[in-house]
C-alpha cells in the first residue's frame, strides 16, 4: 500500500474544481431527514408520530443571506439559514437552526450560553426574592425558544419563559458569521415578581 502526504485543506480546495466541491443544495425534505436522524429522540415534532398525526409540527422556513467575511481579505458568503420546528410546551416553542453552505453543505449551528448559578433569600422557595445571579461557565445549546431569525440584522433571538407570565425568563441574542455563531447577548430574570428585571450576564456588565 502506497501512502500519499495529506494535503492541508485549503490546499486541496485550491486544486479541486469548485464544481466538484459544491453540494447540492438542500431542500424541505433533506432538512427535515437530517434533522430527524439527529434529533429525533430529543424533540416531538421531529418523530414518527408527530409525522403520523400531523400534530406539533410545521414546515421548516428557509432565509438565503449573505454574510460579511469572518476575518479581512476574505469574500462575503452566501448561505441558508434552515429553521427546524423541534417541540411545544404549554407557552414555550423551540426550534433548531441550520446552515447551508455551497461547500460545507447542510450543519447544524449551536450557540453558546452561560451557565448561571440563582442564589435566592429562601433557597426552598422558587418565588423567593433573588440576591444573586451570576455566571459560572459556558456551555452551548442547539436549540433556541420563542425563537426568531432576522436577516436583514442576521440575528437570532431566544426567549425562554419560565412560566407563562413571562416574569421569569432567560433570553439571548446571537449573529451569524462564516463559521457559526457569535453570542451577542444574553439576560436572566429569576425573580417571579409580576416584573421584568433581567440581570445582563453578557456582555460582562
Amino acid at each position: 500500500m502506497t501512502l500519499r502526504p495529506l494535503l492541508p485543506a485549503a490546499l486541496v480546495a485550491l486544486l479541486t474544481p469548485a464544481a466538484a466541491l459544491a453540494q447540492a443544495p438542500a431542500d424541505d425534505d433533506t432538512v427535515l431527514a437530517a434533522a430527524r436522524a439527529a434529533y429525533g429522540g430529543a424533540c416531538y415534532g421531529l418523530s414518527a408520530d408527530a409525522a403520523e398525526t400531523g400534530a406539533y409540527t410545521e414546515p421548516p422556513q428557509r432565509w438565503q443571506v449573505t454574510v460579511p467575511p469572518d476575518i479581512e481579505g476574505m469574500e462575503p458568503a452566501t448561505l441558508v439559514v434552515w429553521q427546524v420546528f423541534c417541540d411545544a410546551g404549554a407557552y414555550n416553542l423551540s426550534y433548531l437552526y441550520w446552515v447551508e453552505g455551497p461547500y460545507t453543505g447542510l450543519v447544524p449551528l449551536a450557540f453558546p450560553k452561560p451557565v448561571f448559578e440563582v442564589i435566592l433569600e429562601r433557597p426552598d422557595d422558587f418565588e423567593s426574592p433573588v440576591r444573586e445571579v451570576w455566571p459560572t461557565s459556558w456551555t452551548a445549546t442547539d436549540r433556541l425558544v420563542n425563537a426568531s431569525f432576522d436577516p436583514a440584522t442576521l440575528t437570532f433571538s431566544h426567549y425562554g419563559k419560565w412560566r407563562g407570565l413571562g416574569d421569569a425568563f432567560d433570553a439571548g441574542s446571537w449573529m451569524l458569521m462564516q463559521e457559526g455563531v457569535r453570542i451577542l447577548s444574553y439576560e436572566v430574570d429569576a425573580s417571579y415578581d409580576d416584573q421584568q428585571t433581567p440581570v445582563t450576564l453578557f456582555p460582562a456588565p
